[in-house]
């Protein structure tokens, strides 16, 4: 059995937080979150020591947390976040 990854702590970590960003309603946290979780599974893919079957298994469990947000995202909050300087949304 391999040893769970300093990096494979980090994403664990991050989605904990962005889960409980999400459940306190917190979206620029959330935002704030959802960029760490992308760093760190950056830097647990790109492990050599790496265990796949943990690293698919939280990879579930953030795609999951992702559909949820989705589904429960204020309007107000997607439309302020898919404004992009100089388009008109």
């Amino acid at each position: 059995m391999k040893i769970i990854t300093a990096s494979l702590v980090s994403v664990m970590r991050a989605r904990r937080e962005m889960e409980r960003a999400f459940a306190q309603g917190d979206w620029n946290l959330v935002k704030t979150w959802d960029k760490k979780v992308g760093e760190y599974l950056d830097a647990a893919f790109d492990d050599p020591d790496r265990d796949n079957r943990i690293l698919v298994d939280e990879l579930e469990k953030i795609l999951k947390l992702y559909g949820d947000m989705v589904t429960h995202l204020p309007e107000e909050a997607a439309q302020q976040w898919l404004r992009k300087p100089g388009l008109l949304v």
